[in-house]
């Protein structure tokens, strides 16, 4: 079961990290360029994949910074300044809760980083 389980858990990750590719560009280039929705995933996962480092790179730091890094620095103050069950709880939901209003901004920034880095330069060249 837990070869099942791990097997699964990794179809699910490249599965995700597919459609985060296609989804990536698509509503900007449909938006901004005119293209339809299956020209717009087309070329998304297209662009994507041939700047595949620098997303990697990019998903990596990401998920570094963003979620592996401050999570045990939380954990380490917490237990630092001898929190009880109840005030540990209570901090949790406040770090769940700081994550996930300032997570979704900064990848929402990258996005529009990686779009213009990379369709600003094909757009001078027209």
């Amino acid at each position: 079961q837990k070869v099942t389980l791990a097997f699964s858990n990794l179809l699910f990750t490249a599965l995700m990290a597919l459609i985060s590719l296609l989804l990536w560009f698509a509503a900007a280039l449909a938006a901004w360029h005119g293209f339809s929705a299956s020209k717009a995933l087309f070329f998304s996962l297209t662009v994507a994949l041939r700047n595949a480092l620098p997303f990697l790179f990019y998903a990596l730091t990401f998920f570094l910074l963003g979620l592996l890094l401050p999570l045990p620095l939380f954990s380490v103050l917490l237990a630092l300044i001898g929190a009880n069950q109840t005030t540990m709880i209570m901090a949790s939901m406040f770090f769940i809760i700081f994550m996930t209003v300032t997570l979704p901004p900064l990848l929402l920034a990258g996005i529009y980083a990686s779009y213009r880095d990379i369709f600003s330069l094909s757009d001078a060249h027209d």
